[in-house]
């Protein structure tokens, strides 16, 4: 069909290059002028691709000539029509013609052109792009190669989709062609490996648009309407794909009105929902707004400042934490917590602007008899599919056009109402209520010199030492609510969080919004706040590097608290009891001890020395003077990276088994240092480390040497006692000290036996089966003897052992063996003298024996067992002991033993 469709209709020929992997069977013979249908008249009679002998790569390489305007071309001067300004690119094999048309443009029209910004890591890159439109609102540009780029940045891409980020993205295609049949076919090994069968679909749940750049003469209107998607409500990122052959496309300049690609315009409340949902909250005794990406647009939080002094008792939760919502210090304020805070449980009705989670079910369950109104431009949670929320109303609409709306509402009909003395008590109360909670907040930081960090005297130290026109891009995950409790933004856009849940985000969005800050020439600083955990997720060599290379000063604070804290919370909320409470960081696999040098490690990654200043600090003095210092580097053009060393439980820890290891061995490799939680249980805001000497001293009272844990509760200790890990250490020391010394364990029944003897122990006596009591509890002989006959077999208890599992009981207890143990070591005589005495008393004592035919004494109605006093029997006397050279258990008097 199509070979029948390129032979009547030339211009049908040219249009079918829109079909993907196909496009070349019915192109025009390259070389000839035949580009486009637009110029179907000038061309010359068609010709097919196929109909002379294959291209050889001489003539393919021939035909793309220097300064070519190409559909890579095109696509960049479509970008920057657009409006974007920077592209952050992580190249590869499918760019060639993205390569050459970058080269093109700097070089042609350079002040007409993108930025671009080379990022080592994909991610680096997206969130570069992530952090620039969360200041500027407009999607930036990232370029990244194939299939693996594609997937190096998934976090990223997770990030944008949830956060309601604006990015574009354009990855390369496999070449279609292998034999050199157009421009970009298949050159290299990797040709084959990196194709897909459907690269698309790695993103496309994630995305507002995936689409191909199918031929080169429609690329901008490919972009425009890639760009109306990222940029309409609810925004996000988009994807676009072409293939080498494609991009390389040689095609006739050409421009679009940019006018004509406009977003999406904001949409407003019917006039019956904005008097449903003011009525409802002027008539509530307990009225609660809760706002989750609002702040998103600038003008939004001044709206809801307004709406909350109108209608005093209004309270205002920020569930989302990705932006500035509302004013930290207004007395309407409950702070940030993520989906969780008491207010809902008790509010009767509740408005939820832009929130994709306003409460947890299973933790703070709203009254069931309030009333849910939703507005958002995404109502629904489309890219959610378990969102079972309950509203009495949901509107899709814009949070600022709505509040717009309510105020004018307010103004007209309740301007008077709400002067009444009962609002006037609600506001007077919520005062009271916001002041004793701002009291509590101040109380929480140590301030001391000597004091340990944590997260709420960072967030002090970061609010006394950083000016005020500060922006955070914060990252902090457990320890995020803390600092933001500290901070406590007043200034919309002043901080900033992760939309999403990939961590990762923060290194490279912290340079975006540097970037975008600059452009829009707003003096302040950016502090980045991030964990230690989100920290090597983000491929931090990357960041830095960027940052040096492309000047972007930033202040970094990474919080080092020795691992990750969420799967430890996410683990006891599920199982509050479970084994994880007891459980230490190795076992859960969460301890990142010993821990990395970070601030050596962002150094290094700066090309040139000084430029980036890396410390680091455990005390509130240190961390105090290091901020003022880094303030002062990050001001003056260049970057810094402040580590904090967070009170960590393990880390003191550490510190006092390193000094006992050292005192206790002088050689390095016996010690074997274990990293522990003594606190055992909860870290972080849900169980606070212990404050005080003696708190931390507490730590320390039940300690297992072997193992080099400690525990503050003995059934804790007995737990680690009886764990696999702990008995598996204890099989292998034995192991490796029998392996040194044969005699190990016979000298530690010896010593065992001796330290009994020393603390007046005495062994209890109790009746065998078929003899008698002896009632002498004074005589240690008798006693040793009553011992071995109970533990022998009739009168007490049955001996352990694989045998004895298997055989019953019968008779009366064995004797021991006439003459007592063997002394195998040969030495300690006169230590053990007393004990073998007693079992020659013993063995007097005993019931009849029968004769074995090896020579052995067994008695009638022994008891069968593997221990050591079934083996080896001599009726020489020298103990219970196995001889090698008696294999048979000859006496001295065998034949086969006597001299010839």
């Amino acid at each position: 069909m199509l070979l029948r469709a390129g032979r009547a209709n030339r211009v049908a020929a040219a249009c079918v290059g829109q079909l993907p992997r196909a496009s070349y069977y019915c192109l025009p013979k390259p070389g000839l002028s035949f580009t486009s249908p637009r110029h179907y008249s000038k061309t010359p009679p068609f010709q097919y691709a196929f109909q002379d002998k294959p291209l050889i790569k001489s003539e393919v390489t021939a035909e793309m000539q220097p300064g070519q305007y190409t559909t890579a071309f095109a696509l960049f001067e479509g970008l920057w029509e657009a409006g974007i300004t920077t592209c952050f690119v992580n190249v590869g094999s499918d760019h060639p013609s993205i390569i050459e048309a970058i080269i093109k443009g700097k070089r042609e029209r350079p002040s007409n052109w993108p930025q671009f910004v080379t990022c080592p890591s994909e991610m680096t890159a997206i969130s570069m792009a992530d952090g620039y439109a969360r200041i500027t609102g407009k999607p930036q540009a990232v370029i990244v190669h194939v299939d693996v780029g594609t997937q190096a940045m998934a976090h990223g891409v997770h990030n944008a989709s949830v956060g309601r980020v604006p990015v574009f993205i354009f990855a390369g295609l496999c070449p279609y062609t292998e034999s050199g049949e157009l421009t970009g076919s298949r050159t290299e090994y990797m040709h084959w490996l990196q194709e897909a069968p459907d690269q698309k679909a790695i993103v496309r749940q994630y995305c507002r648009y995936v689409g191909e750049v199918h031929v080169g003469l429609n690329v901008k209107e490919t972009v425009g309407r890639a760009l109306q998607f990222a940029s309409s409500a609810p925004k996000g990122p988009v994807y676009i794909a072409g293939a080498r052959e494609v991009m390389a496309q040689a095609i006739e300049p050409y421009s679009i009105s940019q006018e004509k690609w406009v977003p999406i315009g904001p949409s407003a409340l019917p006039d019956d929902a904005v008097q449903t949902i003011t009525q409802a909250l002027v008539g509530a005794e307990r009225p609660l707004v809760i706002a989750g990406y609002s702040g998103r647009d600038r003008r939004t939080p001044e709206l809801l400042v307004q709406l909350a002094d109108k209608i005093p008792g209004l309270r205002v939760h920020d569930t989302g934490g990705s932006d500035m919502c509302f004013p930290f210090t207004h007395p309407a304020s409950l702070g940030c917590r993520l989906g969780y805070d008491e207010s809902t449980s008790d509010a009767d009705v509740v408005l939820m602007l832009d929130c994709d989670v306003p409460w947890i079910p299973a933790r703070n369950p709203p009254r069931k008899d309030a009333k849910f109104y939703h507005i958002d431009v995404d109502p629904l949670n489309q890219q959610i599919p378990v969102s079972f929320f309950p509203a009495h109303g949901r509107w899709k609409s814009e949070c600022y056009t709505a509040l717009k709306q309510m105020l004018r509402y307010l103004d007209s009909e309740f301007s008077t109402e709400l002067q009444s003395p009962k609002y006037a008590t609600r506001k007077e109360a919520l005062i009271v209520q916001h002041n004793e909670r701002l009291d509590k907040l101040d109380k929480l930081p140590r301030l001391g010199d000597n004091d340990t960090l944590d997260g709420h005297n960072i967030g002090r130290l970061l609010k006394e030492c950083l000016p005020d026109d500060t922006t955070f891009v914060v990252e902090a995950v457990t320890c995020g609510h803390l600092i933001e409790d500290q901070i406590q933004p007043t200034r919309p856009g002043s901080w900033i969080n992760c939309g999403g849940t990939g961590i990762g985000w923060s290194n490279g969005a912290a340079l975006g919004v540097r970037m975008a800050l600059s452009d829009e020439k707003f003096p302040g600083i950016v502090c980045q706040v991030v964990g230690d955990g989100s920290f090597m997720c983000a491929s931090p060599s990357s960041a830095v590097w960027v940052s040096y290379k492309h000047e972007i000063p930033i202040l970094t604070v990474v919080l080092n608290n020795g691992g990750w804290n969420a799967p430890r919370n996410s683990t006891q909320l599920v199982y509050p009891d479970g084994l994880n409470k007891g459980a230490t960081d190795d076992e859960l696999n969460i301890s990142f001890e010993p821990s990395p040098n970070y601030s050596k490690l962002a150094e290094a990654a700066a090309a040139e020395a000084g430029w980036l200043k890396g410390m680091r600090g455990k005390t509130v003095k240190e961390m105090r003077g290091q901020l003022v210092e880094a303030l002062k580097h990050v001001q003056s053009g260049r970057g810094a990276v402040v580590e904090a060393l967070m009170e960590n439980p393990r880390r003191h820890l550490l510190d006092t088994q390193k000094q006992n290891a050292t005192s206790k061995s002088p050689s390095r490799q016996n010690v074997n240092l274990i990293l522990i939680d003594p606190s055992n249980l909860q870290r972080g805001f849900t169980n606070p480390a212990p404050k005080t000497e003696s708190a931390r001293s507490a730590l320390n009272s039940f300690t297992c040497t072997l193992c080099n844990k400690s525990y503050s509760r003995h059934p804790e200790y007995e737990a680690h006692i009886g764990s696999y890990d702990h008995q598996h250490r204890k099989r292998l020391q034995d192991l490796k000290q029998l392996s040194r010394d044969p005699n190990a364990a016979e000298r530690a029944r010896k010593a065992e036996k001796k330290a009994d003897a020393e603390a007046g122990l005495k062994k209890l006596g109790t009746t065998a089966a078929g003899g008698s009591n002896n009632n002498n509890n004074n005589n240690n002989d008798n006693d040793a003897a009553a011992v071995r006959s109970s533990t022998g077999g009739g009168g007490g208890f049955k001996k352990g052992g694989f045998k004895s599992s298997f055989t019953s009981v019968k008779g009366g207890a064995p004797a021991a063996p006439a003459g007592g143990r063997k002394n195998v070591l040969g030495d300690d005589e006169d230590e053990d003298a007393g004990f073998g005495e007693t079992e020659k008393k013993t063995s007097s004592t005993a019931a009849p024996a029968l004769t074995a035919p090896s020579g052995s004494t067994h008695r009638a109605g022994d008891v069968e067992s593997d221990t050591d006093d079934d083996y080896g029997y001599q009726n020489d006397g020298d103990g219970a002991y196995y001889d090698p050279s008696k294999p048979t258990g000859c006496n001295a008097s065998c034949p086969s033993l006597v001299p010839a």
